[in-house]
């Protein structure tokens, strides 16, 4: 299922991923002034036909999201009044956007362990990186609405529960519980991020971190035309993320 094309911090993805489980878009547009922010953010979440099925029979048809309390979920985690905020398709795809939002000002953009933050947003040096890690994430997941989270167990998401699984060995989990379609749902998902920088883009990489060191992720996809990277990833990799993930951007 696609997603329209949205802004949002990348490095929110594994946790928002870990119930949506569906091929999404993401985008984020870097502010072109000299302080970390950016210019518009938001998201957009929507279920596979596989995960819609189940989350219509769990939920006895009721709605899936509520506009106006996951509204009220991001003001009591200090986020600023969403410019937009809706929920369609009976409540199982929502959608948020944001004015500007300086990244200093909120602690979801603070996260990162062993001295590493997650996201990381350089205007003097013009880079962005964003790194993935499994500790990464559960700081995140901790700062965001719970209202998001209703059900995130159904996905048995191994960066969330702590559980040690190989992509191959979770997409089989996800197919024994949820039958062959979900499974290979789950393998054909991918999940693409392109990033909105003030100028061209002169390098965009994607690696995994190997042992003491970082190479080259075979399994993203990485595109740069003019100011604009794109990474492909499958959404697998981030639900399961035994290996860090590295993305860093740098512009003119």
């Amino acid at each position: 299922m696609k997603l329209s094309c949205i802004f949002f911090p990348a490095v929110l993805i594994p946790v928002l991923l870990a119930f949506s489980a569906c091929s999404p878009s993401l985008s984020v547009r870097i502010d072109g002034g000299e302080s970390a922010a950016f210019a518009h953010s938001g998201f957009t979440l929507s279920l596979s036909p596989s995960a819609e099925n189940l989350a219509q029979t769990l939920a006895g048809g009721q709605s899936l999201f509520d506009a106006g309390t996951i509204a009220d979920g991001f003001a009591r985690a200090g986020f600023p009044q969403p410019e937009d905020i809706r929920a369609d398709g009976n409540g199982l795809r929502l959608s948020v956007s944001f004015g500007k939002i300086p990244l200093e000002s909120h602690a979801v953009f603070q996260t990162g362990t062993g001295g590493a933050r997650a996201f990381d947003l350089r205007p003097a040096e013009k880079t962005l990186n964003i790194r993935l890690t499994r500790g990464n994430v559960r700081q995140i997941a901790d700062l965001l609405p719970a209202e998001l989270f209703a059900y995130s167990d159904l996905f048995m998401a191994p960066v969330l529960t702590g559980e040690q699984l190989s992509e191959n060995e979770y997409t089989a989990l996800i197919g024994a519980a949820y039958g062959p379609r979900a499974e290979q749902e789950m393998r054909e998902a991918v999940f693409t991020l392109t990033a909105e920088c003030p100028a061209a883009v002169t390098e965009a990489t994607a690696l995994i971190q190997t042992g003491a060191g970082f190479q080259d992720a075979p399994d993203i996809q990485v595109e740069t035309n003019g100011g604009q990277v794109c990474f492909r990833i499958p959404v697998a990799r981030l639900l399961c993320l035994t290996q860090p993930v590295s993305l860093s951007v740098r512009w003119q």
